[in-house]
């Protein structure tokens, strides 16, 4: 491909991961020279009003999740294995269809790539859209999802995924096991910060050489819940807290009138150096989205999943346990033991690293992209041997 080609790159904002596995691929794109990227929140371009909807539900079904109205649980798990023609699987395939071809139309990008399991995507290169396309599968476990289009290249984070593809009846040579992109600061080898003083001064704790344990606060729980989490993780010895609220401003607010001025805790909003933090703590607490797990994997931390949300959370929490990538718990009372295991062993702290390390396949976003370019151009001396398959617009995808 050359600086004229266009890719699209369709995600959705259910969730931050889809949007930082989308910046990821762009960025390596661009770094290939490739800079005509956009990315398309198709959802949201396609009807506002009931994207909004959409994500007020995604939004605040992890509180009502605590009350037992697990709507988005259920749904998941209903929908999983639902046959593409069914009436639900068509109405769903059908939302935003008519935006997505109006978009190819209008731009004639080379390569349309989505790392939200989308049902509009074009999958039959006969049509009017004659393009090369690609899924990033961004989670552990694959919803039925993800089968309603059938795109030219799918690039999974394991061989499970890949196998159960292909039990599905999707070809092999069409799945490659790249793993997940994440930001490039996620793929230094090295524990980031050379001398303690400069990593207090990024943690702002008087950690006095102790263990930092990262709490990351988007999880399924109320305020009053993580309150008494810190409580009983105060009792063990030689550990500093660091929770982390993300957005979560009124939680951020109400957690620092309780431990604002304690030593052992720092309490802070939205940072955008949570890969620092990461390198630098001893354990991360932490609900069980497929970035997340991706990210601390890379930052060699060991992991301590906290009463994984379900659905796609629970089935990446059940895959990392599995595999002895990370820690399961359920009860703050299963948390606080998982974290004294760590501080009292570090044989099994290595040994979560080690499996972690199987699971970080280094770049994903620079091998998703090689492969690309590469299967890009494959396709297009596919289609010029047969013209009934040329595009009506011929990319240009010179080396």
């Amino acid at each position: 491909m050359t600086q004229e080609s266009k890719v699209i790159i369709l995600t959705a904002s259910y969730g931050e991961g889809h949007n930082q596995v989308s910046l990821a691929l762009k960025t390596a794109l661009e770094r290939r020279g490739i800079h005509a990227v956009k990315i398309i929140d198709l959802f949201h371009l396609s009807s506002p009003p009931l994207d909004r909807l959409v994500r007020l539900l995604y939004k605040y079904s992890a509180t009502l999740s605590i009350g037992n109205l697990n709507y988005y649980g259920l749904a998941y798990y209903w929908t999983r294995c639902l046959p593409h023609d069914h009436r639900l699987a068509q109405w769903m395939n059908s939302w935003g269809k008519a935006t997505l071809l109006k978009l190819i139309a209008e731009e004639k990008p080379q390569m349309l790539v989505y790392t939200f399991p989308f049902g509009p995507v074009p999958d039959d290169r006969k049509n009017a859209a004659k393009l090369a396309t690609a899924a990033v599968v961004t989670d552990y476990s694959v919803h039925n999802r993800w089968l309603y289009s059938r795109a030219d290249h799918y690039y999974v984070p394991t061989f499970e995924v890949k196998q159960y593809l292909v039990e599905q009846g999707l070809v092999a040579d069409r799945i490659t096991v790249s793993g997940i992109p994440v930001r490039e600061a996620y793929y230094a080898q090295e524990k980031a910060g050379g001398d303690e003083s400069a990593n207090e001064a990024v943690r702002g704790l008087n950690t006095g050489g102790s263990n930092v344990v990262l709490i990351m606060a988007e999880m399924c729980i109320t305020t009053s819940q993580l309150n008494g989490i810190i409580r009983k993780l105060l009792s063990i010895e030689n550990i500093c807290i660091h929770v982390v609220c993300g957005w979560q401003k009124r939680r951020e607010q109400r957690l620092n009138k309780v431990w604002g001025t304690h030593s052992r805790i720092r309490i802070e909003g939205y940072t955008d150096e949570l890969h620092r933090l990461m390198k630098q703590a001893y354990c991360l607490v932490t609900k069980a989205g497929a970035i997340t797990l991706t990210e601390a994997a890379h930052a060699g931390i060991p992991l301590i999943l906290f009463k994984p949300f379900p659905g796609q959370e629970k089935e990446n929490a059940v895959y990392f346990e599995k595999k002895g990538a990370a820690l399961l718990s359920h009860t703050a009372e299963q948390l606080v033991a998982c974290v004294q295991q760590l501080v009292c062993s570090p044989s099994l702290r290595q040994a979560i690293l080690r499996k972690q390390q199987a699971l970080a396949r280094c770049r994903a976003s620079d091998h998703i992209v090689d492969h690309l370019l590469t299967r890009t151009r494959e396709l297009y001396n596919e289609m010029t041997q047969n013209p009934v398959l040329l595009p009506q617009i011929e990319p240009s995808l010179e080396p």
